[in-house]
């Protein structure tokens, strides 16, 4: 329809009133309809750009996290290296944390790519019996040194002998590496983090634990949206290892939330299934 046809000879436009709504209100029903499901469509498709670069932001940011710890790891070690009778030990575990977060990258950029192609929020896991005492350790190990680079006490219980998960291990590391990612970023010196994992009927319970500045949560329920749905501060200062994190919990048929006051801290819990022998 063009648009010189839809004024007849003698209206007066409204000089405050837009085009589209004197033209509005000349076209039929039906007219009308279609007018509206093109606007509606072309507002959805300027929400879905805001998403995307709202994603490359929080893509670039999460990316940053584990490529920092794999510089300074490479630091520790050149610098270990270039001392006189350097614990081979010593830097066999740099080593190692630097392979672990070279890995989290890659198991991040394959997550987004996987459920961006689906359409999807699921990721795929691989459960086997675990050693929650031999997770705890592998926390410790992997986190120490952050704790001591940003003077905070890092608390991590012993954890039981006895006690084994159903878990994909890899993917419930990358959950507590994003976690204590986290906790570490809101910090304060002198602070604590703290681990703990208990059984509770069917199920382990994982919680961490922080002294540090703590995060505006308005709406809890909206912080693992999909990000097409939320492009808000709440997820973007939490950040996207945490929202691919739930997949991975939901993944273990488990749950996540998080519980934060400004000022007081940040809580986090998680679930994942305890190991029967009957399995």
């Amino acid at each position: 329809m063009e648009k010189n046809k839809l004024f007849r000879s003698g209206d007066v436009i409204d000089p405050d009133a837009t085009v589209s709504q004197h033209i509005r209100t000349q076209l039929d029903p039906k007219a009308q309809d279609a007018l509206l499901e093109e606007e509606t469509a072309h507002l959805e498709t300027k929400v879905q750009l805001s998403a995307r670069d709202e994603l490359l932001k929080l893509v670039s940011h999460d990316l940053r996290n584990p490529l920092t710890a794999i510089s300074m790891g490479l630091e520790i070690l050149i610098d270990k290296l270039h001392e006189n009778g350097s614990d081979s030990a010593e830097i066999l575990e740099v080593v190692n944390v630097i392979q672990r977060n070279a890995a989290n990258i890659n198991s991040l950029i394959t997550d987004l790519a996987v459920t961006e192609k689906s359409g999807t929020n699921k990721v795929k896991i691989n459960p086997c019996k675990e050693s929650v005492a031999h997770l705890l350790r592998e926390c410790q190990t992997l986190f120490a040194h952050t704790a001591s680079k940003q003077n905070v006490i890092l608390q991590i219980e012993p954890g039981d002998e006895t006690l084994f998960a159903k878990i994909d291990h890899d993917r419930i590391m990358q959950v507590l590496s994003s976690v204590f990612r986290s906790s570490f970023k809101y910090a304060r010196p002198g602070g604590k983090i703290s681990l703990d994992a208990y059984s509770m009927g069917r199920d382990i319970e994982f919680v961490v634990a922080d002294t540090g500045s703590g995060v505006q949560v308005d709406e809890p329920f909206k912080i693992f949206d999909k990000v097409s749905q939320l492009v808000k501060t709440t997820r973007k200062n939490l950040g996207l290892g945490l929202y691919i994190a739930k997949w991975i919990i939901e993944a273990h048929e488990g749950r996540f939330t998080i519980k934060s006051q400004v000022g007081q801290g940040t809580t986090y819990t998680f679930t994942v299934p305890l190991y029967h022998s009957d399995h």
